[in-house]
C-alpha cells in the first residue's frame, strides 16, 4: 500500500516538473517570461538560449523520462526519478549563482523548485527504504526473469540453480526497485 502511494506521488511530481520545465524552457527561448538580459551580465551566457534549452531538454526531459518509466514500472524508474530531483536542484543552484536571487517571484520559484527536487529525491529514498522492509527473504527467493520484469516468477533459489537458470536475488516485489537493490546499488 505504501509503495502504491509513494509511486503515485513521485509520478505526479515528476510529471509536474516535466510540464513546468518544458513551459519555462519555451518561455525563456521565446522571451515570454525571461528576465532582462542585464541579469546575465558577468555570467557565461549572452542570452537565455542555453538556460532555456537546459531547462526544456535536460530538466524537462529527465523529469518526463522519470514519469514515463514510473508509469511503466521500469526497473530504472527510481534511479531516473532521483536523478530528476538532483537535476532540478543543480539547475536552481546554477541559476542562483549566475543571476543571483532577485526578490519577488523569481526567488520564490527558485526556492519552490529547489524544494521540489529535494522532495522527489527524498521520496525515492523513502521508496527504497519501504521496498527493503516489504521484501521477501532474499536467500530463499529468486527472480526467474530479468530484474524488473513484472512477470518474473518467484522460485526457490535451489530450484533455479538446479534448473541451470540464471537467478537474481529479489529484495523487492516492486519491479522498479528489484534490479537496483539486488545489485547492491
Amino acid at each position: 500500500m505504501a509503495m502504491v502511494f509513494l509511486r503515485a506521488v513521485v509520478v505526479a511530481l515528476d510529471g509536474f516538473l516535466a510540464l513546468t520545465a518544458a513551459a519555462g524552457g519555451v518561455g525563456l527561448l521565446a522571451g515570454i517570461n525571461a528576465p532582462s538580459v542585464e541579469s546575465l551580465r558577468g555570467s557565461p551566457f549572452r542570452d537565455y538560449t542555453i538556460p532555456g534549452l537546459s531547462l526544456l531538454i535536460v530538466v524537462g526531459g529527465v523529469a518526463l523520462l522519470a514519469a514515463v518509466l514510473m508509469i511503466r514500472r521500469h526497473w530504472l524508474a527510481a534511479h531516473v526519478s532521483a536523478l530528476a530531483g538532483v537535476v532540478i536542484i543543480g539547475f536552481e543552484i546554477v541559476e542562483v549563482l549566475v543571476i543571483a536571487s532577485p526578490a519577488g517571484v523569481a526567488r520564490t520559484l527558485q526556492i519552490f523548485y529547489f524544494s521540489l527536487g529535494l522532495v522527489i529525491a527524498l521520496l525515492v529514498g523513502a521508496w527504497w527504504l519501504v521496498a527493503g522492509r516489504e521484501a521477501p527473504n532474499p536467500s530463499r527467493v529468486a527472480c526467474a526473469g530479468r530484474p524488473g520484469q513484472a512477470d518474473s516468477a518467484d522460485v526457490p533459489l535451489e530450484d533455479a540453480f538446479a534448473a541451470g537458470k540464471p537467478a537474481v536475488k529479489c529484495v523487492s516485489r516492486d519491479p522498479c526497485l528489484s534490479g537496483s537493490i539486488a545489485r547492491g546499488r
